[in-house]
């Protein structure tokens, strides 16, 4: 072997202990996530009190939702009025999408200045479109 196939073969082995143990350890935060959400699931079953709060917690994003949904039931019907304080309620609960819906009724509404606040929170949000409005 020539000093180029040995430099090869060495970096061949090297790569392959290399992926070889990232595979390991991928494999070892794996079990241990596992191993957390088992552990959680458990706390969940034993504790009334974890229960409430994960039930308390679906109860109000499914009243998120069904105000959004509300809003958007508003604004297909062309009521803005009934609309705007719903998609401003769902956006501030943090639902991305009313944000976006709400900076753009506020800005066709002559509102520049909070339409601008609610396209900020739509791209921290990670909308797109948002991003482009604000550029």
């Amino acid at each position: 072997m020539n000093f180029e196939e040995l430099l090869v073969d060495a970096f061949s082995k090297a790569f392959m202990k290399f992926r070889w143990e990232a595979i390991a350890a991928a494999a070892e935060r794996r079990e241990q996530i596992l191993d957390e959400y088992a552990a959680a699931c458990r706390r969940v079953d034993e504790c009334a009190r974890e229960r409430q709060r994960i039930h308390d917690i679906v109860d109000l994003i499914e009243a998120e939702d069904a105000l959004y949904d509300q809003a958007i039931a508003a604004l297909d019907r062309g009521d803005h009025d009934q609309a705007l304080p719903l998609l401003r309620r769902t956006a501030q609960a943090g639902i991305g999408e009313a944000a976006w819906l709400l900076a753009g009724l506020l800005e066709e509404r002559g509102d520049r200045a909070e339409a601008i606040t609610w396209y900020q929170q739509a791209a921290d949000d990670g909308d797109p479109r948002a991003d482009d409005k604000l550029a």
